[in-house]
């Protein structure tokens, strides 16, 4: 199976792989019902069997268990976050997120009124357990192997943040 997000409805859709035919969608109980709803990113956990995706429109990271189908969670991470790029690491413990913060009102592309994020959710309870300062509008992400260096990029100070884990 293909995941594809589709940004303008919001609805992850599913394709089998070597026919290219839609075979179907998975449920979020939101853009199938008109709701709004920004699919940017997904990542598949191989560890727990999920399916991760941003969603910048409802400011939230959803999961969905891959063996049923079924939605696990959907996670707010805050006000006008524009959730952008997510990471899981390698043991399938965490789930990083980039969050642009609110836009400016008059261009996405000037810096807004409030600074990005780097979230951290706990996967085992779909919780937020982490926050860190995020500059103007973070958007890349990327983890080393051993997922002890988070790395990301703010798009509009030309800038990348690097983290070293320590648990």
């Amino acid at each position: 199976i293909v995941y594809v997000a589709d940004f303008g409805s919001g609805a992850v859709l599913m394709y089998d792989a070597y026919s290219l035919d839609r075979v179907g969608e998975l449920d979020d109980g939101v853009s199938a019902k008109g709701g709004r709803s920004a699919k940017r990113h997904l990542v598949v956990d191989p560890v727990r069997g999920r399916l991760y995706a941003s969603d910048m429109a409802r400011a939230s990271v959803f999961a969905w268990d891959l063996a049923s189908g079924r939605l696990i969670a959907e996670v707010w991470l805050g006000a006008r976050a524009n959730t952008n790029t997510i990471q899981v690491s390698a043991d399938g413990r965490w789930l990083y997120a980039s969050t642009r913060g609110p836009n400016n009102a008059v261009d996405y592309e000037r810096k807004g009124p409030a600074f990005g994020e780097l979230v951290v959710l706990d996967t085992g309870t779909m919780s937020i357990a982490e926050r860190h300062w995020g500059g103007n509008q973070p958007t890349g992400l990327a983890l080393s192997p051993d997922g002890r260096t988070v790395v990301f990029s703010d798009f509009l100070d030309h800038r990348v943040e690097i983290y070293r884990r320590s648990d």
